[in-house]
Parts: structure tokens; sequence; C-alpha cells
């Protein structure tokens, strides 16, 4: 059966260029958002030639759910992919912990691709946002819409009653809560939120192949572009 690794949409839409020192909003205790994610109807899949092919993929798209926990403490935030997950589409660059400290600066990812785990360390500094005044009721909160500015398909809902800076997939700089979130691929939606009694210990993952992050998206390429390619109808 062919391989279904075609998700690496998230090389490309991680923030090519980044600004100014990053500001946290403290977390006086230990807070929980969990997401769950989805894949939008965006993309004419009848583009690939073979049926079964296509058919495997409509049809795994549909049973595929990533949850997500983004932990928020202090100065600190650990965004993690949930064992629990129902992983029908393998990606390709899959994200399994994104740890930022505010305070010192330092970001680092751990990342599976190809069967491989690697630890990618970046600086942690702010993402810019074009923020509109547009405004929708999400889950009976009201949020005003944001597009990252260095890529303009990637766009966020944010409640700005609850400020939290830290945002899923290591993203920052927005003044609230992330409800929502577009991606290339696949979107984020807030399930619940959870209070953390008693102590918080958010620490750094260690396991993998330590790389620098402009190396990593070197190595990774554009892999989603070739496998299209190497499908599309002549």
């Amino acid at each position: 059966m062919l391989k279904l690794s075609i998700w690496a949409f998230m090389v490309f839409v991680v923030p090519m260029q980044k600004s100014a020192r990053v500001m946290a909003f403290t977390q006086p205790k230990g807070v929980e958002f969990r997401y769950k994610s989805s894949y939008p109807d965006v993309y004419d899949w009848s583009v690939i030639e073979d049926e079964r092919v296509r058919n495997i993929i409509e049809q795994r798209i549909k049973e595929d759910c990533h949850l997500y926990t983004l932990t928020v403490f202090g100065d600190k935030s650990l965004f993690t992919k949930d064992p629990a997950s129902i992983v029908k589409m393998p990606l390709e660059v899959d994200y399994i912990n994104i740890y930022m400290d505010f305070d010192r600066l330092v970001k680092k990812s751990q990342i599976k691709y190809h069967d491989q785990l690697y630890l990618v360390s970046d600086s942690l500094i702010t993402d810019e946002w074009n923020i509109s005044d547009t405004l929708d009721t999400i889950q009976g909160r009201t949020c005003y819409k944001a597009t990252l500015k260095q890529n303009d398909r990637v766009r966020a809902w944010f409640d700005p009653e609850i400020a939290v800076n830290s945002a899923p997939f290591g993203y920052t700089g927005l003044p609230g809560l992330v409800v929502r979130m577009e991606l290339p691929f696949t979107y984020l939606e807030l399930q619940s939120i959870h209070t953390i009694e008693g102590d918080v210990r958010l620490a750094a993952p260690e396991k993998g192949i330590k790389m620098d992050d402009a190396s990593f998206k070197k190595m990774t390429g554009s892999n989603f572009k070739e496998f299209m390619k190497s499908h599309k109808k002549d």
C-alpha cells in the first residue's frame, strides 16, 4: 500500500521570519488548553489519477483525528501531541512536543520525521500578525481574526479576554487565546480549558537528534510538492 506520508505542510507554515522579543503573559496557575484537528475541504483530490490512492486518502482524512494540549504556566509553555490521537494520515513532519521559555527566549521542538526523532532548537522571538476588526463568535466567545504576516495562509481567531501569548504549533505574538487556527492543510479548534491544581513543571524535551531550525527545514525540503507532482495527471 502506498505510504501516505504527504503532510509536510508544517515545514512551509512555520514562520520564516520573526522579530522583536516575545513578551509572556504570566499565568498565576497552570492551564491546559486542549485542541482537536480536522482537515478542511480545500484541495481537489481528483488531480490524483490513481482512483485507489485517491479513495484511500479521502477515507483516511475522514477518520484522522489529531489531539493536542497546550499547557501554560508562568513564563513557559508546552504544546504536546496526545497519544490518544487517531492517526490515519501520518504526518511527514510530526510535531510531538514544542517547549517555549519566554524568559530565556528558548524554543525546543521534538519532531518525528521519517520514523526518526529530532530535537530542533530555535530562538524564541515573536511572530507578527495582521489583526483585523473582523469578529466571529466561536463557542460563545467573541474572537478577532488575525493573519500571519509572513504567510497569509495561516489564520487564527483569538479571544482577547484570556491573556495567553502561546499558540498551537509554537506560534506566538497574539494578544489572547487561540480558539481556532487554520493552516494550509489542517484546522485546529479549542475543545476545553482546564485549570491545573498544584505544582506545574514544564520541561523541555531532551530526546532526539539535535539540529538547529534552519538545518531541519533544509533537510525536510518540499516533500508534499514532490508527492503531488508524482501523482498528478498529465
